[in-house]
């Protein structure tokens, strides 16, 4: 797992309600996250290749 990504990084999500999806990263975030609401995180807001965007937590994806 790497914890700092660069924008356009391609990452997979390996948990959590977007598990296996893919797509790229726009940037690095520390905010509330998609399956962690209640609480800030470190993680990424990442485009899926739907062309929705989602922030994930580091350790979410690869």
């Amino acid at each position: 797992m790497q914890w700092m990504r660069r924008r356009g990084d391609r990452v997979r999500t390996t948990t959590g309600k977007y598990w296996g999806r893919t797509g790229a990263v726009e940037s690095n975030m520390f905010q509330k996250t998609v399956d962690y609401p209640g609480e800030l995180s470190n993680g990424f807001q990442v485009v899926l290749d739907t062309e929705e965007v989602v922030i994930v937590r580091w350790g979410q994806e690869e």
